[in-house]
């Protein structure tokens, strides 16, 4: 029974920490079904299970760097009220965003193993959407270049 407890204990503790949407910044994924790779780097999208009011996830990922953004959609009817519910949202949580703009993009700065959080309003798609990039994008980035040098293309462009 403690053993159990203590199981239910750690368990929540995990999750009580997770990352936005339950991921953490380099989380390997790379076993998991699904993943396309466009211009050397990998993305899943992600559309069962995802909490409301989003409708999917992107989850940009490298093998060696692990994930490194996360995007997620919101694309309803009701997507600009959604906008300003986590705009006041982010607000509560991280403060004034440093670049405002609130017909189309804020961003926040933010600490920790989160580089920038974006939230846009894309009124031609009727859509709006929130990304977390991690610190470890700019090594996504740096992995993915490697590896289109390695598929040779680089050499007769």
């Amino acid at each position: 029974m403690k053993n159990t407890i203590a199981s239910i204990v750690a368990l929540v503790a995990v999750v009580a920490n997770a990352g936005p949407f339950g991921y953490e910044m380099g989380q390997k994924i790379e076993g998991e079904p699904g993943f396309v790779t466009k211009e050397g780097v990998q993305r899943k999208l992600v559309t069962q299970d995802v909490p409301a009011p989003f409708t999917s996830l992107i989850l940009t990922y490298m093998p060696n760097t692990g994930l490194c953004r996360l995007t997620a959609f919101v694309d309803s009817d009701g997507y600009h009220i959604q906008f300003d519910k986590l705009r006041v949202r982010l607000r509560d949580k991280y403060g004034e965003p440093d670049d405002t703009n609130p017909d189309s993009t804020l961003w926040y700065n933010v600490d920790d193993d989160i580089d920038t959080i974006s939230l846009g309003r894309y009124t031609a798609d009727g859509i709006s959407m929130l990304m977390y990039t991690f610190t470890n994008h700019g090594d996504c980035e740096a992995e993915a270049a490697a590896m289109r040098q390695k598929d040779g293309l680089q050499d007769v462009l």
